[in-house]
């Protein structure tokens, strides 16, 4: 079955810096980025575009990114959300730069990988993120700048202090080619099934569409110079959040008010305090909303589009969420990947689709579901989700893997299982990956076995999720011991080895377990359809036993 967005208008000229600043859907004195906690800390779309030109000087001039190269200069921003980043990883893509993300909890194992993997010529960090910063320029032997970014000051200076911020302004290129489209713009680490995590390269060209995808979704909720206020609350290491914060804002006209998730109480205070009408969540954010004290007596008239991804949402949470907001507006699912941009099917505003769908495809988008031998199924049929359509990412930094056995002719396997019904809704019904999603965030059990596989008791191991059945999945790990290793002691060394060397998001909830050996298939691949099998029935023998207590 084949499910089609429909026709997207071309982007021929669209240069991604020049697109964002000629939206004249907004004036120059409109808020685009606004701190929660401190609502006067804000950034002006003529701020932003003052920034950019004065720190593309900042930057090129000091030397410290070069523009116009084959092999573009590497950034890794390693910063929480905050109102200066934003222009800032602008104003380095105008540089010349390619951003790549790591999350600011990030270990130093974690930031160590993507050093030693890009090779970059710099570091963005807070006050926060600076010791990490600088413990991974001593250890990783690559010689690396600092770039300090803090909005409280609203400065952007080196370690010595010296501003990037200059008091000459110089132009993004506004000239635009084939070669300009398809360049990578930023980089984001997504968790694969083989191995460490694998840097995906997204273009100008992927943004752009992605862009220009939001703004025909949105056009009913929006008029003239309406700005759309955002709670921004997803992680910008992730690309859901970098887009939503970086590119969303002025490519299809958001004020941004940047609310941590895990701050609950900020966020219902900021949906009281400002007309909030668009958010994107994960589903842990709208559990813990429904379970707050606070959530009844929050105003969420005002909101006109609400979605979530990233994990399985019940239809029970979506429902009890939709109860809370004004009649017509339902706050349903949508579904992509790092590799598709961000979203690559979204239900349409206003539009009650089924609750267990994710949405039709976006305009430019075609969405196939295949059988294994790669021939398309019959409406209904469950089978592998293909997508084709200019949010396609090009493929992995440096192929890492083998781009051919995720795309081919211009479509990409995406791994997940689904269906497509008569009127080309897509329904996600499992997934080909062994993909672990915690949180909204995506696991990669082969990273976690790596380090597993570093404490000297571990001949073998194999991590899978223990599914909640509540959208998350906790990391459980199986060890096989080496001869020698005290099962009942050895256990919880495993766990602290591991938790200690991997983000919060990452560690093993689900636990530790000794097997005396993993299960495997016939071709002597561990078997992740029975180990999580097993979890599950651990778990359950361990709440039954507590039951009895």
């Amino acid at each position: 079955m084949t499910s089609s967005g429909g026709q997207l208008e071309s982007i021929h000229d669209h240069n991604l810096l020049s697109l964002l600043f000629s939206n004249h859907e907004r004036d120059d004195d409109s808020v685009v980025w606004r701190d929660g906690k401190n609502g006067d800390q804000i950034i002006t779309k003529a701020q932003t575009r003052k920034l950019v030109r004065q720190l593309t000087h900042g930057y090129r001039q000091s030397g410290l990114i070069e523009g116009g190269k084959r092999d573009p200069d590497k950034v890794i921003n390693l910063t929480e959300n905050q109102v200066i980043g934003f222009p800032n990883v602008l104003a380095l893509i105008a540089s010349g730069a390619v951003v790549a993300t790591c999350p600011w909890q990030a270990t130093a194992h974690e930031l160590l990988f993507r050093v030693r993997t890009l090779r970059p010529k710099a570091i963005v960090c807070s006050k926060t993120t600076l010791p990490l910063a600088m413990a991974s320029r001593k250890s990783s032997g690559h010689w690396f700048s600092i770039v300090v970014q803090d909005s409280e000051t609203m400065t952007v200076e080196d370690e010595e202090g010296r501003s990037f911020i200059s008091d000459q302004e110089t132009p993004w290129d506004t000239a635009w080619d084939e070669e300009i489209a398809n360049r990578t713009a930023v980089m984001v680490f997504s968790s694969g099934t083989t191995g460490s995590p694998k840097g995906v390269c997204i273009s100008q060209r992927n943004i752009i569409s992605m862009i220009l995808q939001l703004r025909h979704l949105f056009r009913s909720i929006r008029s003239g110079k309406q700005v759309l206020k955002m709670a921004g609350i997803l992680d910008s290491a992730h690309v859901a959040g970098l887009f939503i914060h970086s590119f969303c804002p002025l490519g299809v006209g958001v004020e941004d008010i940047l609310v941590p998730a895990t701050d609950i109480d900020l966020l219902l205070q900021t949906y009281n305090r400002y007309p909030i009408e668009l958010m994107f969540c994960v589903p842990t954010v709208l559990t813990r909303l429904l379970a707050h004290d606070n959530f009844r007596r929050t105003n969420f008239k005002n909101l006109k589009y609400i979605t979530t991804g990233a994990a399985k949402t019940t239809t029970v949470v979506q429902q009890e969420i939709t109860r809370a907001l004004t009649p017509g507006v339902y706050c349903q699912e949508a579904w992509g990947m790092t590799e598709l941009t961000f979203l690559a099917t979204m239900h349409a505003p206003g539009v009650l689709g089924p609750w267990n769908s994710v949405g039709k495809p976006l305009r430019g988008n075609v969405i196939q579901i295949r059988d294994d031998q790669g021939k398309v199924v019959p409406v209904g049929q469950t089978g592998e989700i293909w997508v084709s359509g200019p949010t396609v990412t090009p493929g992995y930094y440096l192929a890492q893997v083998n781009d051919h056995d995720a795309k081919k002719d211009g479509w990409l396997r995406t791994g997940d299982l689904g269906s497509v019904d008569q009127a080309g809704y897509v329904y996600i019904e499992g997934r080909n990956k062994d993909l672990i999603k915690y949180n909204g965030a995506q696991i990669s059990p082969h990273e976690l076995e790596g380090v597993a596989r570093e404490h000297g008791a571990v001949l073998d191991v194999g991590v899978v999720g223990l599914d909640l059945e509540d959208g998350n999945e906790l990391p459980t790990a199986f060890v096989v011991l080496k001869p020698g290793s005290p099962p009942a002691a050895i256990t919880g060394e495993i766990l602290s080895f591991v938790n200690s060397r991997v983000s919060p998001y990452k560690r093993l909830r689900g636990g530790v377990y000794v097997l005396q050996e993993l299960p495997k298939n016939a071709m002597g691949k561990l078997s992740y359809k029975d180990l999580r099998e097993l979890a599950k029935k651990l778990h359950k023998t361990s709440q039954t036993a507590r039951s009895k207590l």
